[in-house]
C-alpha cells in the first residue's frame, strides 16, 4: 500500500499504473489483482477492511443487546486496533486532490458505513422502526467522523478517546433537552 501511495502522491492517481505500482512493490501485475481489483481498491483499502471489521462483529453481537448497544460495541471493536493517523492523512490529500476520488470515497462510506450498517441493523432487528435505526446509524458514524476530524487535525489522543468523549457530549446534549 505504501509503494501506491508514494507514486499517488508523486506522479498523480489517475497517472499512476497499476503496472507502476506492481513494480515499486516487486510483484507481478497479477499478484496486484490477487490482492486489489483496483487502484481505488489500494487507496481505500484500510477503509474497507474497517467496514468489513465492524460489520463482523456486529453480526456476532449478542442478540440481547439494543441497537445501540450493539452499534457502539461493533464501532469499539472496529477502533479498537487503532487508526494510522500519518496514511490517514496521505490519504485523505491524495482524496483532496482529485474531485472524482473525493465522490468515490464519500460513495463508499455512504455505502459501508450508512447502507450497509443500516441494512445490518434492519436484520437484526426487524421489528424496530427505520427512522431510529438510521438515527442512531448516524449518530454513532457522525461521532466516528468527528473523532477523525480531531485526530487529523490534532493528534493529542488515539481515535477511540475521540469517539467516546463525542457520544458522551451528544448523550448529555440529548439530555439537556428532556
Amino acid at each position: 500500500m505504501d509503494a501506491a501511495l508514494d507514486l499517488f502522491e508523486a506522479d498523480g492517481f489517475d497517472a499512476t499504473s497499476i503496472e507502476q505500482i506492481a513494480e515499486r512493490a516487486d510483484v507481478a501485475r497479477r499478484t496486484f489483482f490477487h490482492y486489489f481489483p483496483s487502484k481505488e481498491a489500494v487507496l481505500f483499502g484500510d477503509l474497507t477492511l474497517k467496514g468489513d471489521l465492524m460489520l463482523t462483529e456486529l453480526a456476532q453481537r449478542p442478540d440481547s443487546e439494543p441497537p445501540l448497544a450493539a452499534l457502539l460495541g461493533a464501532v469499539r471493536v472496529m477502533l479498537g486496533d487503532g487508526f494510522d493517523r500519518e496514511r490517514a492523512q496521505r490519504v485523505a490529500a491524495i482524496v483532496d486532490d482529485n474531485p472524482s476520488l473525493l465522490l468515490r470515497s464519500r460513495t463508499l462510506v455512504r455505502n459501508r458505513f450508512e447502507s450497509d450498517v443500516v441494512a445490518a441493523l434492519r436484520e437484526r432487528y426487524p421489528d424496530r422502526d427505520e427512522l431510529e435505526l438510521r438515527s442512531l446509524n448516524a449518530m454513532v458514524f457522525g461521532a466516528v467522523q468527528a473523532g477523525i476530524g480531531m485526530l487529523l487535525a490534532e493528534a493529542k489522543r488515539p481515535l477511540r478517546d475521540y469517539f467516546e468523549d463525542g457520544i458522551e457530549a451528544m448523550i448529555a446534549a440529548a439530555r439537556s433537552l428532556a
